[in-house]
């Protein structure tokens, strides 16, 4: 089982692809390297990939104690330099986006360029947005369910009230649910962290390499609000809204995903040197 130890844990990663050119893709809550199953296929033969479960997910280390966007992000710094994988592609979704964000932020010198689907950087958001605050009381109510036990009932709560809407847990193939219901327990400190809704828009306004943001058609509306917002904030940022996707494509349209990712950096990301 390949891991390295980085920034004080071991995390598990996979390094797969026959391409030259390093791209990682970081996943959001709830899930692990896995949930890129379906696009991996793709991107396989255009890049040496680098997939990898964060701290307290998957088969990585599960420290004791509270986690970090700012762990998260030492995570992935250490690990790119620990296997000699950088400047690189960097491709989050949903949390994961957050974390590709703030890495381009305080480690620009590592990413070649920055794809996020979705960020919930909710300070970005307008507010007031009764959308929104829908969403927020349904990420109160599930973590209210993690911490008393109910790691199932949190799983489908999230899924059906957040992530895919209604009926989005039934639509979901039975390994990916036991996935969410393996990883609930990292949600509680995720949704506590009040550092990882917001950006150092300082630092962004001095990343210059390509950006793509994308957000689903089917998504609530905030999600593309915030990406606008983030999308302002730096130099070299595109905004695509993927038709007839919602907040994880990668799952519901891994090919249009996929290719989307490598239509962005044959077309616009900068030549290795």
């Amino acid at each position: 089982m390949p891991t390295l130890h980085a920034n004080g844990v071991d995390l598990f990663y996979e390094l797969s692809g026959d391409g030259r050119d390093p791209l990682v893709l970081v996943h959001g809550s709830w899930v692990d390297h896995t949930t890129f199953d379906a696009v991996r296929p793709v991107l396989d033969h255009g890049f040496r990939l680098l997939t990898y479960d964060r701290r307290g997910h998957g088969r990585s280390e599960r420290p004791p104690g509270p986690r970090t966007i700012e762990e998260d992000v030492a995570d992935l710094a250490a690990l790119l330099e620990g296997l000699d994988l950088h400047p690189v592609h960097v491709a989050g979704s949903s949390r994961g986006g957050s974390v590709a964000v703030h890495l381009a932020a305080r480690r620009p010198d590592l990413v070649r360029s920055l794809i996020s689907h979705e960020a919930p950087l909710t300070q970005l958001a307008a507010r007031p947005d009764p959308e929104l605050d829908r969403a927020l009381a349904a990420m109160g109510e599930v973590t209210e369910r993690v911490l008393a036990g109910d790691a199932r009932g949190a799983a489908r709560t999230f899924v059906d009230a957040v992530a895919l809407g209604p009926g989005g847990w039934d639509r979901l193939a039975p390994a990916v649910q036991e996935s969410l219901v393996a990883n609930a327990a990292s949600w509680p400190s995720e949704y506590f962290d009040a550092a990882a809704t917001g950006v150092d828009a300082p630092r962004l306004a001095e990343f210059d390499p390509p950006v793509l943001l994308t957000c689903g058609a089917n998504s609530p509306r905030f999600f593309q609000q915030i990406s606008e917002r983030l999308a302002a904030l730096l130099p070299n940022a595109e905004l695509r809204v993927l038709p007839g996707t919602g907040h994880v494509p990668h799952l519901t349209h891994p090919a249009l995903y996929a290719g989307t990712l490598v239509q962005f950096c044959l077309e616009r990301s900068v030549p290795s040197s």
